[in-house]
């Protein structure tokens, strides 16, 4: 079962994810990148893990947090 998952994972196109974080107009700086995958039934992924392991994650009035979405294709 873990092979044929895997290779269907190989073989389908996927999305990256990025997570970044900018603080008073400065540069981003990437947190995470995430691989997405056009599942059936779809899934969810709970971003707070990646930036504390907290139960909260405060950000100051100053900070953005950003999304960067890239089509992959069928490569990593």
């Amino acid at each position: 079962m873990a092979a044929a998952v895997r290779d269907s994972e190989a073989s389908s196109a996927k999305k990256q994810l990025n997570l970044l974080m900018r603080r008073d107009g400065a540069d981003a700086v990437r947190i995470a990148s995430l691989w997405l995958y056009n599942r059936r039934p779809y899934y969810s992924i709970d971003l707070l893990l990646y930036f504390t392991d907290a139960a909260a994650f405060d950000v100051a009035s100053d900070t953005a947090l950003l999304l960067q979405w890239n089509q992959s294709g069928l490569g990593f």
